[in-house]
């Protein structure tokens, strides 16, 4: 019996290095732990960004391919007079035509994009 505790601090000296071990692990798995949840955070910040970019992206490409497909309408319709007056010798409505074309021609559907962004940030319901 005296000789087991007389070996007490042996055992002890012993048991303290791994003691330290153990607790380095412990310390290790929390801050894998810790940054497993943020790496989660992360991840689930970009997948909101990519919703984000998808929806502005589906909202752009709505708006200018309607923009742009009535612009298209116009022109269609503003040739198609101009053609049907330069049959029947109507100069009056071909020049009236074509200063609608031109009109509809410089007139950028571009220039308010910038209300446009602005709409599409504080989820404004606008009409197009």
């Amino acid at each position: 019996m005296k000789n087991m505790i007389s070996n007490i601090p042996n055992n002890l000296s012993k048991a303290s290095p791994l003691a330290s071990h153990v607790t380095t692990i412990a310390g290790l798995i929390s801050e894998h732990h810790r940054s497993k949840v943020e790496i989660e955070k992360v991840y689930a910040q970009l997948d909101l960004m990519k919703t984000e970019m998808e929806r502005r992206y589906g909202f752009f490409n709505s708006a200018l391919d309607k923009t742009f497909k009535e612009r298209k309408e116009l022109f269609e319709m503003f040739f198609s007079t101009i053609d049907k007056a330069i049959n029947e010798k109507q100069y009056d409505v071909v020049i009236k035509a074509l200063d609608q074309v031109e009109s509809i021609a410089t007139d950028s559907p571009l220039k308010s994009i910038e209300s446009l962004i602005d709409s599409i940030r504080g989820r404004n319901i606008i009409d197009i």
